[in-house]
């Protein structure tokens, strides 16, 4: 990448508070015209979502997480912490001032720690755990996934910049909620470089936002798949024993009646569901469901039904009599998701 296409964004040489605020005040009006553009697509999909939840950033984290985790490219993350790294490196300078403006306690080679540790951990996303053959047709694989919308409660400096970098590898859509936010903080510099950083490779920059107190009412918070509070607690959404079926195309009616029965039989309750795929993940996602299958001939919807439906076990025209129970991982950013599908799917 040529140094003259790096330096466009954010390189700050002198004046460092008018252009800083500059920025933040271009921001929402940058943002709001990209998401215009994206509207012609998704407004259906939004009208959807307004339904059950009302407040814009939500709305954002939800499009972007939808739009990042169903990104097939495996490399992306690798591309965009390499370019966040190389312009943290030309704006050096800006963010040395800036921290002494603040008074923060730390340095800049802390930011840059703290982004190095967050690369290294992008070999958990879609780590593979078990990985085995059913029969001539089927495979199933465990796989570890991003949660889906985080909110992370905190007044901490370092707790903002770590989920800065973390929503990039995780491709988790966080929202960093500060009591005592500060538009001209370090974290809003840096989360600034990141969204340009997101923008250049047209990824959603709604993945990681920063906001005050009470822009999110508390009755929207359960919106979120998981709240990180500044103790470390975490609320989840609970998990329950709920199984659905998707009869995507009516081809395969007599297979899914055939398999309600078998479900039914072995003491397994299941709910058939038609309609709009989206009207069916978003219903699928308002609990944890223990197991979910799509019965379709077409494998792009088959694709993004197992990448955005929020459950431990998620297959695709094979039986939910494999679904079983999946083990806690260590990181809260990450779950364990069970797949069974046809070969050359996962």
């Amino acid at each position: 990448m040529k140094n003259s296409e790096s330096k466009e964004l954010i390189e700050v040489k002198s004046n460092i508070f008018t252009k800083f605020i500059n920025w933040l005040k271009n921001l929402r009006g940058k943002f709001v015209h990209t998401k215009e553009n994206e509207v012609t697509t998704n407004i259906q999909n939004i009208e959807k979502q307004e339904q059950n939840y009302n407040n814009e950033i939500i709305l954002k984290a939800k499009n972007a997480y939808q739009n990042y985790v169903l990104n097939s490219d495996y490399k992306l993350g690798e591309k965009i912490y390499s370019l966040i790294k190389e312009r943290i490196k030309i704006n050096k300078e800006q963010i040395e001032k800036l921290i002494e403006i603040n008074r923060v306690a730390t340095t800049y080679s802390e930011i840059i720690e703290i982004l190095d540790k967050e690369e290294k951990n992008l070999k958990d996303y879609k780590k593979t755990n078990i990985m085995s053959k059913i029969d001539s047709k089927f495979m199933f694989s465990q796989y570890q996934v991003p949660v889906g919308i985080i909110a992370v409660k905190t007044n901490s400096f370092y707790v903002a910049i770590e989920n800065i970098f973390k929503a990039v590898g995780t491709r988790n859509a966080i929202v960093v909620i500060e009591e005592n936010y500060n538009k001209h903080s370090i974290e809003n510099l840096i989360l600034l470089i990141v969204q340009e950083a997101l923008k250049k490779f047209n990824i959603d920059e709604n993945i990681i936002q920063i906001v005050k107190k009470g822009e999110i009412k508390e009755e929207d918070l359960k919106a979120f798949d998981i709240i990180i509070s500044e103790v470390g607690k975490t609320l989840e959404k609970l998990e329950t024993d709920k199984m659905y079926i998707y009869q995507e195309d009516e081809y395969f009616a007599d297979i899914v009646k055939s398999e309600v029965e078998k479900l039914n039989s072995n003491g397994m309750q299941v709910e058939v569901l038609k309609g709009e795929m989206e009207d069916c993940i978003e219903k699928i996602n308002e609990d944890r469901a223990f197991g979910v299958c799509i019965y379709t001939k077409d494998r792009k919807k088959a694709y993004k039904f197992i990448n955005l439906v929020n459950s431990e076990n998620v297959f695709f025209n094979g039986t939910l009599l494999n679904a079983k129970k999946t083990n806690k991982i260590s990181s809260v950013y990450l779950t364990l998701k069970n797949l069974v599908c046809e070969y050359g799917m996962i």
